[in-house]
């Protein structure tokens, strides 16, 4: 379909996805800070903003992935004629359900492997720390 359309999709896809991470998580952490101290609340919180994340990222890509699947099955000029401004969600249930499941799962065994290796959020930033690349915040 081309690198354009998948960037599109991807870019937007992959930012969101972190980026929702980050503020869910940090905004479970207030409401819930209990979770900080429990092993299993820690990761009940990953896996909430998670799905949360990919939930969202769902929504934001879904537009691009609707492009890109007309442009592979009819060619682009054909894709991009046929489409409504309703048409570009199309499948965007199905969509938000995938992803919800698919980015949940993805932090949880992040989360779930940084635990069982004993690596802290102050380790990481020690490492960041070293490449200069540490965020201050």
């Amino acid at each position: 379909a081309g690198l354009v359309p998948f960037w599109a999709r991807e870019i937007p896809f992959s930012a969101c996805k972190f980026l929702v991470f980050d503020l869910a998580s940090r905004a479970l952490f207030v409401i819930f800070p209990a979770a900080n101290a429990d092993g299993s609340g820690s990761l009940g919180i990953s896996a909430l903003a998670g799905a949360l994340a990919g939930l969202v990222s769902a929504v934001v890509s879904n537009p691009a992935d609707v492009v890109i699947t007309q442009i592979s099955s009819g060619g682009e000029d054909t894709g991009r004629a046929s489409l409504g401004s309703l048409d570009l969600w199309k499948g965007l249930g199905a969509r938000c359900v995938y992803f919800a499941a698919a980015i949940c799962a993805q932090f949880l065994i992040y989360d779930t492997v940084k635990e069982l290796l004993g690596v802290s959020t102050g380790d990481l930033r020690l490492v960041l720390d070293v490449f200069g690349i540490s965020a201050k915040a």
